[in-house]
């Protein structure tokens, strides 16, 4: 069940890391024809007069027209005989007329079809912007904000840009600082622009359940398994997907991590322009958390 007619209508930045993209069943010229801009390097900004940093990126890092993406990969999965139900929820009333399923799969994302709502959800806004200039065709541009936990992007989109901001902010508040990043990159003329909630508080602690006597796996973000600390949940979905277990693992540092930064507030930006480019990659990713925090 899909319960738009349209596939990947959630706002999202777009962008895959560290070749994600070659773990799903595509050839070649289906990920080259899906694929927008190959990634190497990402441009972080802090506040507070820190220095931005740049980091180099060599690990198949993309951005991707993601309703294109989807649509591909539910042509693959069709042809293998899958039937998708396009603009239908999955209800109560149908989980209990199922006959013959092994298991149900939970991936509606935030919304979590199969049990009520849990943990923290952050607010983004992403739109779109022609491109000018600002920032190159192979990079990603960060800016984290100094009055809280959030940043705003700009990730090239073909021809364009994708631009966005979220965080932990009220949703005025929200709009406000997105219009106030994008006067400030002289980026006036953004389209598109729509709001979405991703969750930001770690894989559930129970992701194996029973629905009406039937099995469900919840995966990517209904699981919960979302990078807070990038909001990123793209490759984590698709890694969880195929039952990667260190995925989980790293989204669950990440969010240990995303809680210490909460607590210290802006000291943490300090800490981010003392590390090393790989340190800071490790903070990110969630492989480890730095003694000095």
């Amino acid at each position: 069940w899909e319960k738009d007619y349209k596939l990947g209508s959630k706002p999202c930045g777009e962008a895959v890391l560290d070749n994600a993209l070659d773990s799903l069943p595509l050839t070649e010229r289906d990920k080259a024809d899906v694929t927008l801009n190959r990634i190497k390097r990402v441009r972080l900004k802090f506040p507070d007069g820190l220095p931005e940093r740049v980091v180099d990126v060599d690990s198949g890092a993309v951005t991707v027209d993601k309703p294109r993406l989807l649509e591909t990969l539910a042509e693959v999965v069709e042809a293998e005989g899958v039937q998708i139900l396009r603009g239908k929820l999955f209800t109560r009333e149908q989980a209990v007329r199922l006959d013959g399923v092994d298991m149900i799969v939970d991936a509606s994302g935030f919304v979590r079809a199969t049990h009520v709502g849990e943990g923290v959800v952050a607010p983004v806004l992403r739109g779109y912007h022609r491109s000018t200039g600002f920032i190159s065709g192979d990079e990603l541009l960060v800016e984290f904000d100094a009055d809280g936990m959030g940043y705003f992007w700009i990730f090239p989109y073909g021809d364009n840009y994708n631009v966005g901001f979220g965080g932990l902010y009220p949703p005025g508040t929200l709009r406000a600082k997105l219009t106030h990043y994008l006067t400030k990159y002289g980026l006036n003329d953004a389209y598109d622009v729509r709001g979405a909630g991703i969750v930001v508080s770690g894989p559930l602690k129970q992701w194996w359940g029973y629905l009406y006597g039937r099995p469900v796996i919840r995966i990517g973000e209904s699981g919960g398994v979302v990078n807070p600390l990038l909001g990123e949940g793209n490759r984590e979905a698709i890694l969880d997907a195929l039952g990667h277990r260190d995925i989980r693992e790293r989204v669950e540092r990440a969010t240990n991590m995303f809680k210490a930064v909460i607590h210290v507030g802006s000291q943490a930006y300090k800490l981010a322009s003392r590390l090393s480019d790989k340190e800071l990659e490790d903070v990110l990713e969630g492989r480890r958390v730095p003694w000095r925090l």
